[in-house]
């Protein structure tokens, strides 16, 4: 038989603290990994509508000598049939700088 315990089984102050401390980490880390997919995600997203406003433009050429006025142009045209392709998430002044 073993001495009798005075204090009841349980977690120290230092225990929670470094678990409280783990968690805090893990959760830094898990929140800047999402940031980073999410900065990545809208970078595509920007790559693949300039992507498409250049095919648009190709056909565009194909058809007519002259370059269309602008890029709502395509659009009113017809050969670029979504215009939330002139949109961009990063772009902050709006219409791609």
């Amino acid at each position: 038989m073993g001495c009798p315990d005075r204090f009841p089984a349980g977690y120290t102050l230092i225990e929670m603290l470094t678990v409280m401390a783990i968690i805090a980490v893990l959760s830094t880390l898990v929140l800047s990994a999402v940031v980073n997919v999410k900065h990545r995600a809208q970078e595509v997203k920007c790559m693949n509508n300039l992507k498409q406003i250049a095919i648009s433009t190709r056909f565009y050429l194909d058809d007519f000598v002259n370059p269309p006025r602008n890029l709502l142009h395509l659009h009113e045209t017809g050969y670029l049939p979504n215009s939330g392709v002139l949109d961009c998430p990063n772009d902050v002044l709006g219409n791609w700088g």
